[in-house]
């Protein structure tokens, strides 16, 4: 899985893994964030996207959320 850049302000560097359906990211300051259950047109759109910070935020973070109230964590 090879990173690829994202100029934005926030996202450094994502890659992506389509058989586990993993999305990482890298952000300002070096954060490393794990995102599982991302689609493949997700990070399709994400890195096509005109606004990747505003895809990345209204469409993948909330998975997130999602993922933390049904596993209980």
């Amino acid at each position: 899985m090879p990173w690829n850049k994202l100029k934005t302000r926030t996202i450094r560097w994502v890659r992506y893994n389509a058989d586990e359906e993993k999305l990482d990211v890298i952000v300002k300051g070096h954060k490393f964030i794990s995102h599982k259950g991302v689609l493949p047109h997700m990070y399709d759109a994400l890195r096509e996207s005109e606004e990747p910070e505003f895809y990345y935020k209204y469409y993948i973070q909330p998975l997130v959320v999602s993922q933390r109230r049904t596993t209980g964590h």
